[in-house]
């Protein structure tokens, strides 16, 4: 893995060194699509979990006489917000309009903070190479699906744990293995930082407002995924070709 953390540095370095001049009036901007767990949490790899070492990436924005240099910015953000500040910059919409995320360009200028909540989920324990394994009694263990989802609302963050239907499976698990997969976790990132030890228990107040968020953020996803898309033959040759469909 650090192998690959200095390989890639070399090559953006290549990369920028070949823009040049260019450089001084582009805006560049690096990111992670995800980070990777190292061990912790009993797991090495990304996806099945949503424990920061997966969540928090880099990102940093670099734009001379645009954005000032030198800064980190203590707000709330995401990838989600990568799209709206490009926008911003070439001069097609303001601050991402009609979209979830929000310009990056405010965050550094005058410190705003574009989101209170930023929502979170993987399906990739409801693939049949990724599934949880649960123990089904006196015979062998039982792969069963599972979906997790969540607010990070610093310094808290909820996260749901629940089973789903695998993708492919012809037949669900029975209902006292799903039973087992399903757990509600609220951590204090500031007092907890590796995410070991839930508080939902002592916390119940909190953790009841911030389901009635994620409540609300979900219906919302929903009702925007009802909407009907036009899938191209461009788009599925595109997505077959990254793995996201056969």
């Amino acid at each position: 893995y650090a192998d690959k953390v200095v390989r890639t540095d070399r090559e953006i370095g290549r990369l920028i060194a070949g823009l040049g001049t260019d450089l001084d009036r582009m805006l560049v901007i690096l990111h992670a699509d995800h980070g990777e767990s190292l061990g912790e949490h009993e797991f090495v790899g990304h996806g099945r979990y949503l424990f920061e070492d997966n969540l928090r990436v880099p990102l940093i924005v670099r734009w001379p006489g645009h954005v000032p240099a030198g800064i980190r910015a203590q707000a709330l953000v995401g990838n989600i917000d990568i799209a709206p500040t490009v926008l911003e910059a070439a001069g097609l919409a303001k601050d991402g309009a009609n979209m979830d995320g929000r310009s990056l360009i405010p965050v550094a200028h005058d410190g705003a903070r574009p989101h209170s909540t930023l929502y979170a989920e993987t399906y990739m324990p409801a693939d049949s190479g990724f599934t949880e394994m649960v123990s089904g009694g006196d015979g062998p263990e039982i792969p069963v699906g599972v979906r997790r989802y969540g607010l990070l609302s610093p310094p808290w963050k909820y996260v749901v744990t629940e089973p789903v239907p695998i993708y492919g499976a012809d037949t669900p698990p029975p209902p006292d293995a799903t039973r087992k997969v399903e757990r509600r976790d609220l951590f204090n990132l500031l007092l907890d930082p590796t995410e070991d030890q839930s508080v939902m228990q002592s916390e119940q107040q909190l953790t009841a407002l911030l389901q009635a968020t994620l409540a609300d953020v979900r219906r919302g996803a929903d009702a925007r995924a009802a909407e009907k898309v036009h899938v191209t033959d461009e788009h599925l040759e595109k997505l077959r070709s990254l793995g996201y469909v056969q």
